[in-house]
């Protein structure tokens, strides 16, 4: 809109000598009327001193009667004049344009130009109106600025949307591959390896976590520039956090012969409140790059407190080393995006140039600061501030302390505890281990029938038992619903759950959970936690748990620690033998259905079944099935299907070795052949050769076993199958797994492991 081309005129007619004007007009009329009546008044007196005779009188008083109704007629008009006169100017001149001035500038007030006074009056009622005509056009001009603003923000918005989705994207199909290389590689260094091998696969370990550390710190940039990342605001012990620092670091110190040195101040509070994770990604960052950057001398990590104001709590802390060092300039460029000291830095040392970024814009949202100071030559210190709060550790009631000497048969007795756990399995085995320790237990599936049981009238539990991920209604949403009729002193829960990160516990407590247990289940820690929120009902009496049950012997399982699983289970082989059994019937199949919904595009379902299959293999210790189904369950989880589809056949062919183990089992098989023939009719000779084909790795084994399949599936339909389709595939390990059951069967003794 082009702009006035002249500023408002100033007034050159005032109102006020207007409404001067208009008056003393007005008022000419009635001064006319008083005017003649005074010289009427005059003219009778001068009359009347005349001694007028009788017809002179009633002359003079037509004259005075035509005279008042003139001087009525006139005073009236004049009176009339003035009134209309009067309001024309009110009402036309002055009340519509005050009106028009009042809605324009309503309008104004909320934001809308409106329309142009077009007031050209050359008095202060015209002035006022081309002032704010002048305003409108300014208000103008700003509208179509903003809208231009708007528009760009939304784009410069829009664009940064691009570039997270691009780096998700990208970082998704690097993830991809690289969470197959971490994966496998992982399962190979738990299996035996020459010892170059292992130290070739190790070198490709710590590269893959390398690049999987870069791709994080992109992806963590991007979420801070976006305004993506939000902070735990947890419990936290500071002793864990130097802890995990420690771990880390001491050992890259110890390769490169350097000096490291923890200086922590005891006056700080064993528990703080804020995000434990930032926190050691920060301290770990400036650590690494002291390490990094460091050849010779030491690395000084010091921290100490200073309580805030607003109870809070402020941490300084120092990462000194005597390493390169910087000058001025390159500290200025210091903490710019993608930018190191100089190029032959990054050339020399290596890295992307966003970690210190990463810790400054961390600091930030801690609401702390971070600066460094650098000599060339002599090393650089980086110190930096965050607030954060007096922690707490975690609640208890009580200060019970169990001693695992105390943990006996009867520790929970008289307890009704109610256990919502949807793995029938995993039911069974707590069910079981409950109600060994006195308790009396009531299982429910799912968080829906844990709802309803304590809804029940005639129900009253001491405690709920809580599993996280559950059909229907998960035991956060459960908790929740039954807080809202019991507190948490009135009914206890506690979660159950195989992840066992801070930040689920955290969860699980701002669900209304009074207390966390990580799967496996460890019986001395149950009963602690249980006895912390509920005291037993009954006198605890009776023996130590036994750690042995019965003389059953269970057969030697290959890829299980059944002393390890014994020992979980309170030393009960019978409940070991089982909960083995059961799996062997309701867990065969578990791989493939897990492949079956990822096939069907249900990643959810997916991920709680691998979950699921992940706490029944910690149970058992089955190492190699619960890092598979964990690796699974961990892609799904970060919402990597593709990399899931990777790394199933790990877990698949994990399934397979576990199935076969499980077949060394003694008693029914599943899906076994009754009618088949006795074992002494199995052809023990052929199987023998056949076993010695497989540990040769020969290809003869194909045929040595079709000259034997017809026997074999007489016998055992299921076992043959798995062993036809082993041979099929070349598994000669498998195949070798799938040996170890039908030599048992022949009544062969079987000593020699599977490599």
């Amino acid at each position: 809109m082009p702009a006035p081309s002249t500023a408002p005129s100033q007034a050159t007619h005032s109102i006020t000598t207007q409404l001067r004007l208009a008056i003393l007009a007005l008022l000419l009329p009635l001064l006319l009327t008083a005017g003649l009546a005074i010289w009427g008044y005059q003219y009778v007196l001068q009359r009347l001193a005349s001694q007028p005779d009788a017809r002179q009188l009633a002359a003079l008083l037509r004259l005075l009667d035509q005279g008042s109704a003139v001087l009525c007629f006139v005073a009236l008009s004049g009176l009339l004049l003035t009134l209309g006169v009067a309001y024309y100017y009110v009402e036309r001149v002055l009340g519509s344009r005050l009106r028009q001035l009042a809605r324009a500038m309503q309008q104004m007030q909320q934001g809308e130009p409106g329309q142009a006074l077009a007031d050209t009056h050359p008095d202060e009622l015209g002035c006022m109106a081309q002032s704010l005509d002048a305003f409108r056009h300014v208000m103008l001009q700003l509208n179509e600025k903003t809208d231009a603003l708007h528009m760009a923000k939304e784009a410069s918005e829009a664009a940064t949307r691009a570039k997270s989705d691009f780096l998700a994207n990208m970082s998704h199909e690097i993830r991809t591959p690289l969470t197959a290389v971490l994966g496998y590689t992982h399962l190979t260094l738990d299996s035996s390896l020459q010892p170059e091998q292992r130290e070739n696969l190790q070198k490709v370990d710590a590269a893959a976590k390398t690049l999987l550390g870069v791709i994080n710190d992109i992806l963590d940039f991007s979420k801070i520039e976006a305004g993506k990342l939000v902070l735990e605001n947890v419990s936290f012990a500071l002793s864990d956090v130097i802890r995990n620092l420690e771990d880390i670091i001491r050992m890259q110190a110890a390769q490169k012969k350097l000096m490291l040195t923890l200086d922590i101040d005891p006056s700080i509070p064993s528990w703080l409140r804020g995000d434990p994770l930032r926190l050691g990604q920060i301290l770990l960052n400036l650590s690494n790059n002291a390490l990094k950057f460091t050849e010779h001398g030491q690395v000084r990590i010091a921290i100490h407190g200073q309580p805030g104001p607003d109870q809070g709590y402020t941490l300084h802390c120092a990462v000194s080393d005597t390493g390169i060092g910087m000058t001025p300039a390159q500290v200025d460029r210091l903490f710019q995006s993608f930018s190191q000291a100089d190029t032959s830095t990054t050339r020399r040392f290596g890295g992307s140039g966003l970690g210190l970024v990463i810790c400054r814009q961390l600091v930030q949202l801690m609401h702390g600061e971070i600066r460094v100071t650098s000599v060339p030559g002599e090393g650089s210190t980086f110190r930096f501030s965050v607030r954060l709060h007096p922690g707490e550790p975690p609640a208890s009631p009580a200060d019970t302390q169990l001693a695992p000497s105390l943990i006996h048969d009867q520790a929970l007795a008289g307890l009704y505890l109610l256990l919502a756990e949807d793995n029938e399995l995993l039911q069974e085995f707590e069910c079981h281990l409950l109600r060994s320790l006195g308790a009396r237990v009531e299982a429910v599936s799912n968080g829906q029938q844990a709802i309803a049981a304590t809804r029940h009238p005639n129900k009253r539990f001491d405690a709920i038992l809580m599993d996280i991920q559950m059909p229907q209604i998960d035991g956060l949403l459960a908790t929740r619903h039954i807080r809202q009729q019991y507190s948490a002193s009135q009914l206890p829960i506690i979660a159950m759950t195989a992840h066992a990160m801070e930040s689920e516990r955290q969860r699980s407590l701002d669900a209304g959970m009074n207390d966390h247990l990580s799967k496996p289940i460890n019986p001395e820690a149950l009963v602690t936690t249980l006895l912390r929120w509920v005291a037993p009902k009954a006198a605890a009496k009776g023996k130590t748990m036994p750690i042995t049950e019965s003389p059953l012997t269970l057969p030697e399982l290959p890829g299980f620690d059944l002393q390890a699983a014994q020992q979980q289970l309170g030393g009960k082989t019978s409940l070991l033998y089982k909960l083995l059994l059961r799996m062997r019937q309701d867990y065969a199949q578990a791989a493939q259905q897990i492949q079956a919904t990822l096939d069907a595009g249900q990643p959810q379902e997916a991920m709680r079944l691998a979950h699921s299959l992940k706490g029944v293999a910690a149970t058992l210790h089955i190492a190699q099935l619960q890092k598979a189904a964990a690796s699974v369950e961990l892609a799904l989880a970060n919402g990597d299907s593709e990399g899931a589809d990777i790394l199933m056949p790990a877990l698949l062919r994990a399934m397979e070795e576990t199935n076969a183990s499980l077949a060394l089992l003694p008693g029914i098989q599943p899906a076994q052949n009754t009618e088949g023939a006795p074992a002494g009719s199995l052809p023990l000779a052929a199987l023998q050769t056949l076993d010695q084909l497989l540990r040769e790795r020969n290809i003869r084994a194909k045929r040595a076993y079709h000259e034997i399949a017809s026997q074999l599936d007489s016998y055992d339909t299921t076992a043959n199958q798995r062993l036809a389709d082993a041979l099929q595939a070349l598994d000669f390990i498998s195949a070798r797994h799938q040996m170890l059951y039908w030599l048992q069967q022949a009544g062969a003794p079987v000593d020699e492991p599977v490599r």
